[in-house]
């Protein structure tokens, strides 16, 4: 996806206020997508930064960002995965997460995918992604939400499976 998808990225953020609530605890804000887009961490180049969207007709459906090499070389740091909530409980998460996977394995540096589940949303989070195969690490940290509750990210990963090109 590119900045002139911007717009398609905030309806979507929008739409998955759900998201946003449980997660960061405020509701979505006009210059989410922007953010989402430009985040990074520090010290990461703007090159090591993807966003990937999922379609149907001209409805951004699902959208997830990837950092190539964070936190190690070998790592791809999946940092957002997002389905339109009319588009949840279809498999849309699941294809879309597959072929994302299938993207990752022609980075030949990356033998693992890593993300974060925040504990306010855990009970949402940890099925769907254990169900893809990712595991915790045992690693977490203390965060603090936008609207000032202190809770935890939880790290999990799962190996890249370079037999499955």
């Amino acid at each position: 996806m590119t900045r002139d998808e911007t717009g398609a990225l905030q309806a979507l953020l929008d739409a998955a206020a759900d998201y946003t609530r449980d997660a960061l605890g405020r509701p979505p804000r006009p210059g989410d997508a922007v953010a989402v887009l430009d985040g990074r961490p520090d010290g990461v180049s703007p090159i090591d930064k993807f966003a990937f969207g999922s379609w149907h007709d001209s409805e951004l459906v699902a959208f997830a960002d990837v950092v190539r090499g964070y936190p190690a070389a070998d790592v791809a740091y999946l940092g957002l995965l997002v389905v339109h909530p009319n588009h949840r409980r279809r498999g849309v998460a699941r294809t879309f997460h597959d072929d994302l996977v299938m993207c990752l394995r022609s980075w030949d540096e990356i033998a693992r995918v890593r993300l974060s589940i925040v504990a306010t949303n855990a009970v949402t989070a940890e099925p769907f992604w254990s169900a893809l195969g990712y595991a915790p690490t045992g690693e977490s940290r203390p965060i603090r939400r936008d609207d000032g509750v202190a809770t935890t990210v939880a790290f999990w990963e799962r190996a890249v499976d370079r037999r499955a090109r």
